[in-house]
């Protein structure tokens, strides 16, 4: 066995455990009927289920397979003790990185471990692709066979509707090994190199196992404000880029909120958005409703709090289940949150 396969082995007892609910960060709890079922949709281990209309998890059904920490458009699931970007640090340095869950067997001196490649959203995918390494190769050769296959089928599929909708953003070649001659032939070509990158895959691992402060990856607006994780990756990214780069990292992940005429003006949607996306502006003498859709995680609570219903959410190009509906927007915004 290669120093590296146990070095996966170590952190696997780490790593491989259940997804942990923060009842407290659950949108369903702020509102009687908020029907918010992102997360029951997208756990295909029947790990979740609701009582008394809350949502509840149980830990011997989870898998692992992390949808659900996609799915939720307010940060409310998580891997316990798991600083989950931290597995993720792009390196611009090295020609070629490798992501891969747990369950594969370590290849690369460059490689990444997260639980499941499940857990890869549309944001983090970004961050890889703009600032990572030259090429960066998603290990799957044995997805096909694991109890988690529907979470990499999911991850597949946002890697190939992202090289096809925003194929000019990336800087980063993504590649996706498949089969085990891939898997070979990396192997052979950085035998050499394996001295001199395993202290960098020590250490990779071993930061993955603690957690990280959540103010590297969350911007609090008010004190009764927070902005999810992959609002606030999405944010960093367009800080990044060009001005025509900018425009295409918004249509490919904002959600876009419109108002109409029907507009009161009141201020019920701007207390009831969890992200200060709508907030009611008077600094001009007259109220103004502000919309901010980079701040917009797609819950869609200001539509169902609005008695005018002045208010539409439309989700982004990338939406997980656009291909499938290009006009279903109620549905899709559902969905994805």
């Amino acid at each position: 066995m290669s120093a590296l396969s146990l070095l996966k082995g170590f952190a696997s007892d780490a790593v491989t455990q259940s997804v942990e609910f923060k009842e407290d960060l659950c949108l369903r709890r702020r509102l009687n009927s908020y029907d918010c079922a992102s997360c029951l949709d997208s756990c295909p281990a029947g790990a979740l289920s609701l009582a008394n209309r809350q949502v509840q998890l149980d830990t011997e059904k989870c898998s692992g397979c992390m949808l659900c920490t996609v799915a939720c458009p307010n940060d409310a699931f998580e891997f316990q003790n798991l600083a989950f970007e931290k597995c993720l640090f792009p390196d611009s340095k090295v020609k070629m990185s490798v992501i891969s869950c747990t369950r594969q067997t370590q290849i690369h001196p460059n490689e990444h471990v997260v639980p499941c490649l499940g857990g890869l959203s549309l944001e983090h995918l970004l961050v890889l692709g703009l600032t990572g390494s030259e090429v960066t190769a998603f290990n799957t050769s044995v997805c096909s066979n694991c109890e988690n296959s529907l979470a990499a089928d999911t991850f597949l599929n946002l890697v190939k509707n992202l090289q096809k909708r925003g194929g000019e953003l990336l800087s980063t070649k993504f590649i996706v090994l498949t089969e085990s001659e891939q898997i070979t032939s990396i192997q052979n070509d950085n035998r050499r190199s394996f001295l001199s990158g395993f202290k960098n895959a020590l250490l990779s691992t071993i930061s993955s196992q603690f957690s990280y402060s959540s103010d590297d990856f969350e911007e609090v607006v008010k004190k009764t404000r927070r902005i999810p994780k992959r609002v606030s990756l999405k944010r960093d990214i367009v800080r990044i880029v060009d001005e025509e780069s900018k425009q295409l990292v918004s249509t490919l992940s904002d959600y876009h909120l419109e108002v109409n005429e029907d507009c009161s003006l009141c201020p019920l949607c701007t207390g009831i958005c969890p992200t200060g996306a709508i907030r009611l502006d008077r600094s001009h003498g007259q109220k103004e409703l502000l919309i901010d859709n980079t701040l917009c995680s797609g819950c869609g609570l200001c539509v169902l709090f609005c008695k005018q219903k002045a208010i539409k959410l439309s989700p982004p190009q990338m939406c997980c289940t656009c291909e499938e509906n290009p006009e279903g927007d109620m549905h899709l915004a559902k969905t994805c949150g």
